[in-house]
C-alpha cells in the first residue's frame, strides 16, 4: 500500500500551484467517481464561516457505518470518510453480489502548509488532514484517532447508519442551523409539517417515508432524491491536536484552543445512480471549507488508495499503474473483469451549479 508522503502530489490528487491560495472562508469542492474526481474553489461568506465555527466539533463517538448498494457497486462506507475497510465486506464489490472485492480502503487527504515561529525563526509545518483504519496517528495519551470526525447534528444519533436518502429514520430530526445559514432559508421550511401532525407508523404525506418530520436535505434541493440513493454527512479535522503541542503550538482558530488540525469542515455526498451509463459508479462530493485564520498559500487534495483486486487475502497478481498524462491510475487483476481507475479533473461548472447566487467567487 503506497501512502500519502511516498506518491508524488500529482498521483493522488490535484496540486494547487502557489498562485492558487487556499484561503480562508474557501469553499473546495471535489468529485470522486470511484474513480473520477473534480475540484473546484468558491468564496464562502463570514456568516456561513461563523455558522460553521459554532457548531460542535467532530466527535468520534458519532461514528457510524453503512452500505451504498444503490446500483451495481456495492460498499461499506463510514462518516469520518472511509470507503471500504479491509477485511469487512462488502468493501468495493462489483457487480454487487458477486462476492468480487476491488477494495481494502478509500481514504481523502487534504495537506497544507503552515507558518509558525519556533525560536524567533518562520518555519514551515505541514499538517495532513485524514482518517484510515491503520497507520493513523492518536493521542499518545488518550488514544484517540487525531483527523476527520463526524460534526453532530447530521445523523439521528441513536441510529446505526449515517444520513441515507433511502432511510429516513436515519436522518436527524431537524437538520443543524448552519444548514440553513448557508442556504439563507428559515429553519421550519424544513419542517414536514404533514408527518409531524399525523399517524405514527403512517406515511401521511405518501412520499415513501414514514415519520419523516423533517425533508431529505438533498444535492438537489429539499426533500429531492435525484439519485437512487444518496449519503449525506459532515466532518471536521478538529480532533487532530498533533501539531498544537510544543514546539509547534499551532492552533487554526486563535481564539479557539480546542480545535485542531488545519481548520477545515467538509461536507460529504455519495451519490449512486442505477441509469446503465452510472451502474458501474459511485460519485463521491467532498465540499471543503477553510474555516480557519490562516490563508494556506500550498495546499493539496488527494485520496489515500488501498486497492484489492480479487478480495482480501489476493492481491498478489494485481497490476497497478499510473497514466500521468490521462490523470488517473489504475489497478487490474489477472483473471477479472475490468479495474479499479481514479481520475481528477478541473470543473467549473460544477462550483456553478452548487454555489448558484451565493456571494462566493470562483477563482
Amino acid at each position: 500500500m503506497k501512502t500519502f508522503v511516498d506518491i508524488e502530489p500529482e498521483f493522488i490528487g490535484i496540486k494547487l500551484e502557489e498562485t492558487m491560495r487556499f484561503s480562508k472562508h474557501i469553499r473546495w469542492i471535489s468529485l470522486l467517481l470511484l474513480v473520477f474526481s473534480a475540484i473546484t474553489i468558491a468564496q464562502e461568506s463570514p456568516v456561513v464561516i461563523e455558522a460553521y465555527r459554532a457548531e460542535p466539533y467532530g466527535d468520534n463517538t458519532l461514528r457510524r457505518r453503512g452500505v451504498m448498494d444503490g446500483n451495481q457497486i456495492r460498499t461499506l462506507y463510514f462518516n469520518q470518510g472511509e470507503v471500504g475497510k479491509w477485511p469487512d465486506q462488502p468493501s468495493g464489490e462489483w457487480p454487487k453480489g458477486s462476492g468480487h472485492s476491488y477494495l481494502d480502503g478509500l481514504a481523502m487527504i487534504v495537506g497544507a502548509r503552515a507558518s509558525v515561529n519556533l525560536a524567533g525563526v518562520d518555519t514551515f509545518i505541514t499538517p495532513i488532514s485524514t482518517a484510515y483504519r491503520e497507520h493513523f496517528d492518536r493521542d499518545p495519551v488518550s488514544g484517540k484517532p487525531w483527523g476527520w470526525e463526524p460534526v453532530p447534528g447530521y445523523l439521528n444519533p441513536r441510529g446505526d447508519r449515517p444520513a441515507i436518502s433511502n432511510d429516513a429514520r436515519s436522518w436527524p430530526e431537524l437538520w443543524p442551523e448552519a444548514i440553513f445559514t448557508y442556504l439563507d432559508q428559515p429553519a421550519s421550511n424544513w419542517i414536514n409539517q404533514e408527518e409531524v401532525d399525523g399517524q405514527p407508523g403512517i406515511d401521511d404525506d405518501r412520499d415513501g417515508d414514514v415519520d419523516n418530520f423533517t425533508y431529505w436535505q438533498g444535492y438537489f434541493g429539499r426533500g429531492v432524491k435525484n439519485a437512487d440513493v444518496e449519503t449525506f454527512f459532515v466532518m471536521d479535522d478538529a480532533s487532530d491536536r498533533e501539531w498544537q503541542r510544543p514546539p509547534y503550538n499551532y492552533f487554526p482558530i486563535r481564539a479557539d484552543a480546542n480545535r485542531g488540525g488545519l481548520g477545515l469542515r467538509v461536507e460529504v455526498r455519495g451519490f449512486q445512480w442505477s441509469q446503465v451509463l452510472a451502474e458501474d459508479n459511485i460519485f463521491w462530493l467532498y465540499d471543503i471549507v477553510n474555516i480557519s485564520d490562516t490563508t494556506y498559500d500550498r495546499a493539496v487534495f488527494g485520496y489515500l488508495s488501498d486497492v484489492g483486486v480479487g478480495g482480501t487475502d489476493d492481491s498478489g497478481d494485481d497490476n497497478a499503474s499510473l497514466r500521468p498524462g490521462a490523470g488517473y491510475g489504475l489497478c487490474l487483476r489477472s483473471g477479472w473483469p475490468r479495474y479499479i481507475r481514479f481520475r481528477n479533473l478541473v470543473a467549473h461548472r460544477l462550483y456553478r451549479l452548487r454555489l448558484s447566487g451565493k456571494s462566493g467567487q470562483s477563482v
